[in-house]
């Protein structure tokens, strides 16, 4: 199936977009990138489109216990089963440069919680150690620290989180890493961030390369990058070039995929490395390849279709939230251009963002009455009239009238609210959440992917509680 073939069964096809692939073959641009979530396709359809092309789209989650997500029991985070097992149209990738959350929750990675194991959504925290210049030391959860550069306890034995966690790792589906996809590729991933660096047209841009560092106690801090006396400066670190950068950006690598002595790897690390921002990795993501087959990318230069799935902060839920994809696009253009100019074996891409905002929907057959309701809702919003050439935005005001008039005949549950407050993945009880089968609602695949995104828009701001609706 070629690539205009593919956006056109995902409904994203048109003059635009033929216009957009022939600038993409001549080399004329590196980005296009279209919202699967404005798409006037069936999401059953979408569904058997995404199993038909070749390989499987990535679905950008974090590295920490996936156990309840495949167990469904995760709550906020089942619609990951969904997609990866369920209907088999991605694979976990999971992001291991992220942080682990603080002892109060409020800061650091406090949706996956990759300090913590999570059980039934019970959650118990792990004996986390962080480097003092000299030793691995009991860490008191007062900052999240950097994922790679931390050890845990466990019964005494000690050894890197980002180990315990892929060796916990039981699902049927087998998941990929950043750390991996980086250091397989990691001459190719070089390439491309110095042709970023030395393409960034001024010191903003260098930002949108790299705005954080990462120091050997695990801390993570913002930083402005800046054209210096020929070189680069990046927090309290200067670059002589653009390669020296680089080649400190990807040391972390080591400690991300060090199975055992991760002392003697930290040791050997600088003091100071660039942490590459999340644009940075969702161009990587596309130009090497991890939506083909083989995971690597072409090499022939060739135009791509490059299908990602995003969250909620990713991929949104339009159209109340585009996600940030999608608002940062425009902005980061010149990367890619910049790729493709410079890169015979980059492929230019169309960037589709497949928003995981519908699978929302799907219930836990613990949460038999909310199956019932929500059937009744889509059933609701299938049957209203919408007149117009765009049905979404004349079906918004409809729904959020049927949704309010729903809400009234089905008092939501706790549950319910919180998973489209996308606000906790723990149980809101001391009894652990039982295993349960995620069950698509009734009418589902009918409806269209901007519905099933409007709907859960709707949905959205109908459980915000009315103060957070006013900050």
């Amino acid at each position: 199936m070629s690539g205009p073939d593919v956006l056109r069964r995902l409904g994203l096809g048109g003059a635009r977009t033929d216009h957009d692939w022939e600038a993409l073959a001549a080399r004329r641009s590196g980005l296009a990138w279209r919202h699967l979530g404005r798409s006037d396709v069936p999401m059953a359809t979408l569904v058997d489109t995404l199993r038909a092309v070749p390989g499987r789209p990535p679905r950008t989650g974090h590295l920490a216990d996936w156990d309840d997500i495949w167990r469904g029991r995760s709550r906020i985070l089942d619609y990951n089963a969904v997609v990866c097992r369920e209907l088999d149209i991605g694979y976990p990738l999971l992001y291991d440069f992220t942080q682990t959350e603080t002892a109060g929750l409020d800061d650091g990675d406090v949706l996956f919680l990759p300090g913590s194991r999570v059980r039934g959504g019970r959650r118990e925290r792990l004996r986390l150690l962080r480097w003092n210049g000299t030793r691995f030391v009991p860490h008191d959860r007062t900052e999240p620290l950097f994922l790679p550069y931390v050890q845990v306890d466990r019964a005494g034995t000690r050894m890197p989180l980002v180990r315990l966690h892929r060796q916990d790792d039981s699902a049927s589906v087998a998941a990929d890493h950043h750390s991996a996809v980086w250091t397989r590729h990691r001459d190719r991933l070089a390439e491309v961030l110095r042709v970023l660096l030395d393409r960034a047209p001024d010191d903003a841009a260098l930002s949108q390369v790299f705005a954080r560092t990462i120091h050997r106690n695990g801390s993570v801090r913002r930083a402005s990058a800046a054209r210096e006396r020929g070189g680069i400066r990046l927090g309290e670190s200067w670059y002589r070039t653009p390669a020296a950068l680089v080649d400190t950006a990807l040391a972390p690598l080591v400690a991300a995929t060090a199975d055992e002595d991760l002392e003697a790897v930290i040791r050997d690390l600088p003091e100071e490395a660039p942490l590459a921002t999340v644009d940075v990795v969702a161009l990587s993501y596309a130009f090497l390849g991890t939506h083909r087959p083989e995971r690597a990318p072409a090499g022939d230069g060739g135009p791509d279709v490059h299908i990602h799935w995003g969250a909620l902060a990713m991929g949104g839920h339009p159209p109340g939230s585009k996600g940030y994809f999608a608002r940062r696009a425009d902005s980061v253009r010149w990367m890619y251009d910049a790729v493709v100019s410079e890169l015979a074996w980059a492929s230019p891409v169309v960037f589709v963002i497949a928003p995981v905002a519908p699978f929302l929907l799907w219930t836990p057959d613990r949460c038999k009455d909310d199956l019932v309701a929500i059937g009744d809702l889509l059933a609701r919003i299938r049957a209203a009239e919408a007149p117009g050439r765009d049905r979404v935005a004349a079906l918004a005001p409809v729904a959020r009238q049927t949704v309010a008039r729903w809400q009234r005949d089905h008092p939501t549950s706790e549950e319910f609210r919180a998973r489209f407050q996308w606000r906790s993945r723990l149980a809101p009880t001391p009894e652990p959440l039982p295993e349960s089968r995620l069950l698509e609602p009734p009418g589902f695949g009918e409806l269209t992917a901007a519905e099933a995104c409007l709907v859960v828009s709707t949905l959205v701001a109908a459980t915000t509680p009315t103060e957070k609706k006013d900050e």
